[in-house]
C-alpha cells in the first residue's frame, strides 16, 4: 500500500513537472512571438518612413500652411462682406481654392496608372518610337529600350513606357515624377489633375496677394499681432508662389520640347551627356590614336558624325533637347495630356490621358529619326572602341616582342 502511494507520487509529480515545462514553452513561445511581431511592426514602420517620410512631412506642411492661410484670410482679410468687392473677392478666392482643393484629390485618388494586369498584352509602338528608345541601350547605369521588361521589386510585366517608382514601390505608366506634396506619382491618368493643381494653386495666390493688398491700403493695423500674420502669411505665399511657379515652368519646358514624361526626358539627357562625352574623349585622343596606328581618318570621321548627331536632338533656338513628340504642336500634346479635344471641360479636373497607355499617341518623325540616327553613330563608336583597344592590345604585343628579342639579342652576345 505504500510503495503505491510512493509510485502514485511520483507519477504525479511527473505529471507536474511535464505541464510546467509544457507553460514555459508556452510562455516562451508566447515572447518570441510578440518579440516577432514588435520586430516586424518597427521594420514596417522604418520602411515605411524611409520611403514616405519626406512625403509626409511636405503633405503636413501643406495641410497646415493652407489651413493658417485660409483661417487668417477668412476672418481677418477678407472680414465681413459688405461691399460688392469683398463679395467678389470672396467668391474668386473661394472657388480658387475649392478647384484647387479638387484638383489635389484628384491627383490622390486617380492615380498615375497602373500597369495592366493582362499581360497577354505587349506594347504596341510604332517603328519610328522603337528606333529612338534604342538610344536607351547608351544610357549609363540604367539602360532602357523599346522591348517590354520584367520588374523584379514589383515581380510583374513592365512595360517599356512604364517606370519603377522607389517611394510608392510600384511601376507607373508614363511616369513623370513623384509629387511629395500628394504621396503619389504623376503620370498617365492624373497629370491632368496636377496641371490644374499648378494653375488654380498661382491664381489663387495672387488673388489673396490683390486681397491682402487692398486691406493693406484700406484698412489701419492698431494691433501689431494681426499685422505680424498678415507678414507671416505674405512670407508663405510666396514661398508657395515660388514652388508653384517654378514647377510650372519645368512643365512648360517639357510639354514645349515635345516630352510627355520628366523621367523619359531625363533618361534621354543622360544619353546626350553620355554622347557629349564620348565626343570630347575622341578629340583628346587624336594623337593617341596615330602612336597606337589606329585609322585616324575614320576617327575624325566618327567625331563629325557623333557631333552632327549630337546638335540634330538639339533645338537650335531654344537649346532643348528634342522630344519624341516635338513638332505635334503644343495644343496636341495638351489634348493628350488631358484626354480630350480643347473645350470648357479642361477646367475641371478630371482623369486624364486618352488613348492607350501601351501605345504612343502622337510623335515627331524629324525628332524620333535624330534620335536613331544618334542610336547608330553610338553604335560605331563602340565598335571603334573595341578596334582600338584591339590595336593598342596588338602595338602593346609587339613591343613586348620586339623588346623580348631584344634582351634575347643581348644575351647572345654575352656568352660569345
Amino acid at each position: 500500500m505504500a510503495s503505491t502511494t510512493v509510485s502514485d507520487l511520483q507519477n504525479l509529480r511527473r505529471v507536474g513537472d511535464l505541464e510546467s515545462a509544457v507553460e514555459d514553452d508556452v510562455a516562451q513561445k508566447a515572447r518570441r512571438g510578440l518579440a516577432g511581431s514588435v520586430g516586424q511592426c518597427l521594420t514596417a514602420v522604418t520602411k515605411f518612413v524611409r520611403r514616405k517620410g519626406w512625403d509626409v512631412l511636405h503633405l503636413g506642411g501643406l495641410v497646415v500652411g493652407v489651413g493658417s492661410i485660409h483661417a487668417h484670410v477668412a476672418y481677418e482679410v477678407l472680414g465681413p462682406c459688405d461691399t460688392i468687392v469683398a463679395i467678389t473677392l470672396s467668391l474668386v478666392c473661394y472657388t480658387l481654392y475649392a478647384l484647387m482643393l479638387a484638383s489635389w484629390i484628384g491627383i490622390i485618388c486617380t492615380g498615375a496608372g497602373p500597369v495592366p494586369v493582362d499581360t497577354s498584352r505587349v506594347s504596341n509602338l510604332p517603328e519610328e518610337i522603337k528606333a529612338a528608345l534604342s538610344v536607351g541601350r547608351f544610357c549609363p547605369g540604367r539602360p532602357f529600350g523599346w522591348r517590354d521588361g520584367w520588374c523584379n521589386v514589383c515581380n510583374q510585366w513592365k512595360p517599356a513606357l512604364a517606370h519603377h517608382c522607389s517611394t510608392c514601390g510600384r511601376c507607373s505608366m508614363w511616369m513623370d515624377h513623384h509629387c511629395m506634396f500628394t504621396g503619389s506619382c504623376i503620370g498617365f491618368r492624373n497629370h491632368r489633375c496636377f496641371c490644374l493643381f499648378l494653375g488654380y494653386g498661382i491664381a489663387l495666390v495672387c488673388a489673396v496677394f490683390l486681397v491682402i493688398l487692398r486691406c493693406l491700403v484700406t484698412a489701419s493695423f492698431r494691433d501689431r499681432w494681426v499685422l505680424l500674420r498678415m507678414v507671416a502669411c505674405i512670407v508663405v505665399l510666396a514661398y508657395f508662389l515660388n514652388l508653384l511657379v517654378s514647377n510650372s515652368h519645368i512643365v512648360w519646358q517639357k510639354t514645349k520640347s515635345g516630352w510627355y514624361s520628366h523621367v523619359l526626358l531625363k533618361k534621354f539627357e543622360l544619353v546626350l551627356l553620355h554622347a557629349f562625352k564620348l565626343k570630347e574623349r575622341l578629340e583628346s585622343n587624336q594623337q593617341q590614336l596615330q602612336l597606337v596606328k589606329a585609322d585616324s581618318g575614320s576617327s575624325a570621321l566618327l567625331l563629325q558624325d557623333l557631333q552632327e548627331a549630337c546638335m540634330g536632338v538639339v533645338n537650335p533656338s531654344t537649346g532643348l533637347v528634342l522630344g519624341l513628340s516635338g513638332g505635334c504642336g503644343h495644343r496636341a500634346l495638351v489634348e493628350v495630356v488631358f484626354g480630350e479635344p480643347l473645350s470648357w471641360r479642361w477646367l475641371l479636373p478630371l482623369r486624364g490621358g486618352s488613348g492607350d497607355p501601351l501605345k504612343y499617341i502622337s510623335f515627331d518623325e524629324e525628332a524620333c529619326a535624330g534620335w536613331a540616327r544618334l542610336a547608330v553613330v553610338l553604335a560605331r563608336h563602340e565598335r571603334f572602341e573595341k578596334e582600338v583597344a584591339e590595336a593598342r592590345d596588338a602595338a602593346r604585343t609587339e613591343a613586348e616582342a620586339k623588346q623580348r628579342r631584344q634582351i634575347e639579342g643581348w644575351l647572345a652576345n654575352a656568352r660569345t
